[in-house]
């Protein structure tokens, strides 16, 4: 019979990763029914025994490999069959318990529990555990509360995708694209791209840290502005992307922004940018911005001094000249051990640096100080959105 196979971290070696994931399951359940304060502790300390030495870890074998699977069984009730979907909570002497979504529990053995594993992957259009172990199986054993993002997504194989993005090296494939991701943040706007990050980094919460399922829900975090940003940066048009987000639909926001991204690829590629100077009404509305954030000079070139085209063959290479590109290999060996690295820093000559150039007030001093004019980045962020000068 297939069984599956523990993610977020190897099966076989590693034991301290096996028991902070299940220790995260078990704390994670709220106490009812059965499943008591007292029952809880007790297979806290199970699983403390029991992956005490790494030896006794068996891999596939491990009887707890299944806290915090999802399973589906069908009840009769008033003459008519329903689907109920639970959780695997617990494990005694090869007895499971599990907590169903309505209240009810029920507890038996792995040959009795196995089937409805499967059936939880049929009714939710996940492949079967055999399949599952062949592909690794990222986020195979999530924890789903009753119509929660995070069941919406998996519904809509948003986490078999999000996986298979990260097998094939295309986490950040988004970035590729000339798309806007900055806006007037609006309180409205602010609030959902706060609200769909806190979602997403909630999720993180119940793997380990180091494990695959982190590292990818972290890089969806970061590509969410080009999701979100996929109709345009109108509030009403972030509204109607959150909307997709929140109904578990990444794969399709993904694909939505994939084709904005080569829809702008070629209206780039038929109506190529050319440099040209300037125009006055340009030059004037710049020049009195540099003023007024006291760049006199400045804002004096900007008015008096002839701008030529700067994007150009000749420049290029003078650019190249200016900055040439450094060996891009990195001998690894002569870098510091970890070790090395905390030694220094703990040492009189780390604690100077970290206290005299590296302190919160100094950084803040320096961005209090610092002019505020500077080139946004490609996506149109500036420094004043990761940094703020007040603070």
């Amino acid at each position: 019979m297939p069984v599956a196979v523990v993610s977020g971290g190897p099966v076989g070696p590693d034991a301290a990763i096996h028991l902070r994931r299940y220790t995260q399951i078990t704390q994670r359940q709220l106490t009812r029914g059965l499943w008591t304060a007292t029952a809880k502790l007790d297979q806290l300390e199970r699983l403390k025994h029991y992956h005490a030495d790494p030896a006794s870890l068996r891999g596939e074998q491990d009887p707890h490999r299944y806290l915090g699977q999802r399973v589906a069984n069908t009840f009769a009730k008033d003459k008519h069959t329903t689907l109920y979907e639970g959780t695997i909570i617990a494990h005694d002497e090869g007895i499971y318990g599990v907590t169903y979504d309505d209240g009810d529990w029920e507890s038996d053995n792995a040959d009795v529990i196995m089937p409805r594993i499967e059936k939880w992957l049929v009714e939710t259009g996940q492949k079967h555990a055999s399949a599952r172990i062949q592909a690794g199986a990222p986020f195979a054993l999530m924890l789903f509360r009753e119509d929660s993002l995070e069941s919406k997504a998996a519904m809509r194989g948003a986490f078999p995708f999000l996986a298979s993005k990260h097998a094939l090296g295309l986490s950040f494939e988004l970035r590729d694209h000339q798309l806007p991701t900055s806006s007037d943040l609006t309180p409205e706007i602010q609030q959902c791209l706060g609200s769909a990050l806190d979602k997403i980094l909630h999720m993180c919460e119940g793997f380990p840290v180091e494990s695959d399922e982190v590292f990818i829900l972290r890089n969806f975090a970061i590509t969410l502005p080009q999701l979100l940003f996929v109709y345009g940066t109108r509030t009403e048009q972030v509204r109607r992307a959150v909307d997709l987000f929140n109904q578990g639909k990444w794969e399709d926001l993904w694909k939505l922004a994939n084709k904005a991204g080569e829809r702008a690829k070629a209206r780039a590629a038929k109506n190529p940018r050319r440099g040209k100077p300037k125009s006055d009404a340009k030059k004037d509305a710049y020049s009195q911005k540099c003023a007024r954030a006291g760049n006199l000079s400045k804002a004096a070139a900007t008015l008096y001094k002839i701008s030529p085209p700067a994007c150009n063959a000749e420049t290029v290479e003078r650019l190249r000249l200016l900055h040439p590109e450094g060996d891009l290999y990195y001998p690894k060996d002569s870098r510091p051990s970890t070790q090395q690295e905390t030694d220094f820093w703990e040492s009189e000559i780390g604690t100077n640096l970290l206290s005299d150039v590296f302190s919160v007030r100094n950084v803040g001093a320096y961005f209090r100080s610092a002019s505020p004019i500077g080139a946004p980045d490609p996506d149109g962020c500036v420094g004043a959105n990761t940094y703020h000068p007040s603070s």
